[in-house]
């Protein structure tokens, strides 16, 4: 957002105060939007990360089950 925000203000002529204060509430909302976007990038890692891993031992009750996706029992061959 600074680099982009550098671009605007060097770029930028400013010839009224009601030029200057337009420019300077685009730097507020680029800023406000920068935020949010962190923000919704770390919400969004902590839902992806809050799953567990396909084929993690989890624990139910006293037993204790392996998770494997797309797995079939096994029957030993004789």
């Amino acid at each position: 957002m600074r680099i982009i925000w550098q671009a605007i203000a060097t770029h930028t002529v400013v010839h009224t105060q009601a030029e200057y204060q337009h420019v300077m509430g685009l730097q507020e909302k680029l800023y406000n939007a920068d935020g949010a976007l962190f923000v919704a990038v770390l919400i969004w890692w902590i839902i992806c990360l809050w799953y567990d891993e396909p084929g993690v031992k989890t624990e139910v009750g006293d037993a204790t089950v392996t998770e494997t996706p797309g797995a079939s029992i096994a029957t030993p061959e004789n």
